[in-house]
């Protein structure tokens, strides 16, 4: 699986401020952006994800976990 993640003060796509330029990550990758804070304080996360299949396996994501605190 490859990931995208992005932030913003809108919810339109659109108008996302991607991580890493928006270039494409691993799972390792991700957890190295978010460790460092990368999404942190955001009105709206964003997270894309790729399945790269050869078209016989089927890649399965298995949890994502974003929490917050009202304000």
């Amino acid at each position: 699986m490859e990931f995208q993640a992005g932030y913003g003060d809108s919810s339109d796509l659109l108008s996302a401020t991607w991580v890493n330029g928006g270039t494409r990550m691993s799972a390792s990758a991700l957890d190295t952006e978010v460790a460092a804070a990368a999404l942190d304080g955001c009105r709206y996360v964003f997270l894309r994800a790729w399945s790269n299949s050869n078209g016989t396996d089927q890649p399965t994501l298995t949890s994502v976990t974003f929490t917050g605190q009202m304000q």
